[in-house]
């Protein structure tokens, strides 16, 4: 790729913490910072989670769905999938060869 070249005394900086603290509840920040002779971008993120399915008033039931058919997962390709999808589609694999 060619564009300009990126000057020897440059710095790219990112720096972030997440604090966790309690069932459902996270602070998050997120900091980047470019760094160049005369020049400075500066960036900042923030976040608050709060999720706690009691305060939600949500409750599991006890429903049993019959699968009919195959159940499938598709996946594109060329495409990465995310640590989470590969977890998910792991888990999904693993429990249900436990069910056979």
């Amino acid at each position: 790729m060619d564009g300009v070249p990126i000057p020897r005394d440059s710095a790219i900086t990112t720096a972030g913490a997440r604090l966790f603290f309690s069932p459902g509840w996270t602070l998050a920040a997120k900091f980047d910072g470019d760094f160049v002779s005369g020049y400075r971008t500066y960036a900042g993120t923030g976040s608050m989670v709060a999720f706690s399915a009691k305060n939600l008033g949500l409750k599991v039931l006890p429903v049993e769905l019959p699968i009919q058919g195959p159940v499938v997962i598709v996946t594109m390709k060329h495409r990465t999938l995310s640590p989470v999808a590969k977890f998910f589609i792991e888990t999904a694999r693993a429990m249900t060869r436990s069910l056979d």
